[in-house]
């Protein structure tokens, strides 16, 4: 299929990307109201996710000379990225009601719509360069929504701190990319894989490549090592700033990790340096956060740093290898951004949160009958399927779960207590977030009895298109 008849299954970046120019102009040059710029960013996303929808095929297609690519695992993640990015702007509206003094909505619309625009060229690419451009762009897009607010000298500071260790990251990553380019002649991804398919073991020069570039992704996906910064970031803006930051960015971070082993760096022959590589940084993201908690009180700290820290199983299962591996990262990744959604909107409720908030609190420690559960599950299964040597992973996974229990305690000891600043006063207009918190609810109860159906349809997308 040509480009030209290709270019109809990447409506949606086209719509995204113009939605976000015309949001730009339209708010440079003419007043308009809060209410008309959440009414613009949400006709945007809501057409954008239904040209996703309807963007259906059996087959693969690639645009712009295999720059990007579309195929059934990329159409359910940008669904899914759409949605919360839906839910998350529903939030703010609601929040921004409930506050004194409104935060901007025109820099948050610009931000929102740039990071969502991004996040698809990410999940797109087949080109090394392409998608090392666009994660630049996600993070400069977090830290234009963070910088929107009226922050503190202090949190400003903290910001600029992050992002040039974000920087620092990428220039790790960038050496890495020269490095993979040096052995293959390639930046395309699924060249690099069609050319690591015929190696069966991996010189120094491959090696050092790949192991830079997953460095700076796990850096990135992770957080670890800034966490000090994170903290002072995300504990002062909004909770709905906060929720935006700890989900779209490291789902998406994620995902694309999970498309470039598959297409490309996970076709080698000796597969034990990567999943090595991996290991360590999952085992460092899972306990390096860990002693945060030991001096952490505050509910919003404990909930930041456990969400950092949540994302190591995700690398956990990725170490396996495997199919099985990729459909728990993902599972446990679309777990953990709901658990995440449903307690965030308890911040902002009053009626029946405390239930609500607890649920959501079961799920990520994994207690049975809830959505953690399973998704915890599904990660050791697959570590133990995979190498009966990953018994230490999963010995360190469980050991670090038990100790986020610690931190998760605390918060339940105040929301049962009703200590903290967890509830506002209620409000009109809470009927929609709150039908949303509720079903996110039966969402994680249901797959907490039944998860099977999910599972069976995540592995029936990881096809990926291979131009």
């Amino acid at each position: 299929m040509s480009n030209f008849q290709s270019i109809i299954y990447f409506i949606p970046e086209i719509i995204i990307i113009i939605a976000a120019i015309g949001f730009l102009l339209l708010t440079t040059f003419f007043k308009i109201s809060d209410s008309k710029k959440y009414f613009l960013i949400s006709v945007s996303l809501i057409i954008s996710l239904i040209a996703t929808l309807l963007s259906h095929s059996a087959d693969g297609h690639s645009i712009f000379n295999n720059l990007l690519v579309w195929d059934s695992y990329g159409q359910f993640i940008k669904i899914f990225t759409l949605i919360i990015a839906c839910i998350i702007l529903i939030i703010r509206r609601k929040e921004n009601c409930n506050e004194a003094s409104p935060s901007p909505v025109t820099e948050f619309g610009i931000g929102l719509l740039l990071l969502i625009s991004v996040a698809f060229v990410s999940i797109n690419a087949n080109h090394l360069v392409a998608l090392f451009i666009s994660l630049q762009i996600l993070h400069l897009a977090g830290f234009f929504i963070v910088q929107s607010r009226n922050l503190s000298p202090r949190i400003i500071t903290a910001s600029w701190h992050d992002l040039m260790f974000d920087i620092f990251t990428s220039l790790i990553m960038l050496m890495g990319i020269a490095l993979i380019y040096d052995t293959t002649g390639t930046f395309f991804i699924a060249e690099i894989g069609q050319i690591l398919s015929t190696v069966t073991r991996m010189n120094f020069p491959l090696i050092l490549g790949i192991a830079l570039l997953l460095v700076g992704f796990s850096f990135t996906i992770t957080g670890i090592y800034r966490l000090s910064w994170k903290l002072e970031i995300l504990r002062t803006i909004s909770a709905s700033d906060r929720l935006l930051l700890l989900t779209i960015p490291q789902f998406i971070e994620t995902t694309t990790l999970i498309r470039l082993l598959r297409v490309g760096l996970g076709l080698v022959g000796d597969w034990r340096p990567l999943t090595l590589m991996i290991g360590i940084f999952a085992v460092l993201t899972l306990l390096f956060p860990i002693i945060w908690l030991i001096k952490l009180r505050s509910a919003k700290y404990i909930i930041i740093v456990t969400s950092i820290a949540q994302s190591g199983f995700g690398l956990l299962a990725l170490c396996a290898g495997n199919i099985s591996g990729d459909v728990a990262a993902l599972f446990y990744e679309v777990v953990l951004i709901f658990s995440l959604i449903a307690f965030t909107i308890g911040e902002i409720l009053t009626i029946n949160a405390k239930s609500s908030q607890l649920i959501a609190l079961a799920s990520l420690i994994g207690i049975p009958l809830t959505a953690g559960f399973p998704a915890k599950y599904l990660v050791f299964i697959s570590l133990v399927q995979h190498n009966p040597f990953y018994y230490f992973l999963i010995v360190i996974g469980i050991g670090s779960a038990a100790l986020m229990l610690i931190g998760y305690v605390r918060i339940v000891r105040q929301i049962i207590t009703a200590q903290g600043q967890f509830f506002n006063s209620p409000q009109k207009g809470s009927q929609l977030i709150f039908f949303i918190q509720i079903l996110i609810n039966i969402i994680l109860i249901s797959i907490g009895f039944y998860w099977t159906p999910l599972t069976d349809y995540l592995q029936s997308i990881m096809t990926f298109c291979v131009p």
